[in-house]
């Protein structure tokens, strides 16, 4: 359940934005784009759950930074009311389908934090990720 009250505050003070809080915002304002497809995003974040710190974080606040700018402009206004009834007219559009897409991504995330924070593993720099993927092929 996507609770609008929280994620407006997470939209115009993003820089303190969990990540969770920023998974759900960029869900919820994505737009579609063949460069960025959120869901193949997070189904990479099980191959590749490095990603999560190194690159998926920084996009997402972006993202979200970029997005809030827009509606703020558009309008004309930052007082929380009105963008929370912004983000409740966009929820109700698609609802199902983001509430699938941050089932997916709180999965995913879980699994990359979870490898991230394990002892028995071991995060292979470029070079050497490189090296045993040439050794496979």
């Amino acid at each position: 359940m996507i609770n609008i009250d929280n994620i407006t505050i997470a939209l115009l003070n993003s820089e303190h934005a969990s990540i969770i809080e920023l998974l759900t915002l960029r869900v919820l304002l994505d737009e579609c784009d063949p460069v960025q497809n959120i869901e193949l995003d997070l189904h990479d974040l099980y191959l590749f759950p490095e990603r999560l710190e190194q690159s998926y974080c920084d996009e997402w606040r972006l993202y979200v930074r970029n997005f809030a700018h827009k509606v703020t402009t558009t309008l004309q206004s930052t007082q929380t009311t009105d963008v929370s009834r912004y983000l409740k007219s966009r929820l109700a559009k698609r609802k199902d389908w983001c509430e699938h897409v941050l089932s997916i991504g709180i999965e995913a995330i879980t699994h990359a934090k979870a490898i991230g924070w394990s002892k028995n593993v071991v995060t292979l720099s470029n070079h050497f990720k490189k090296s045993i993927e040439k050794m496979g092929n």
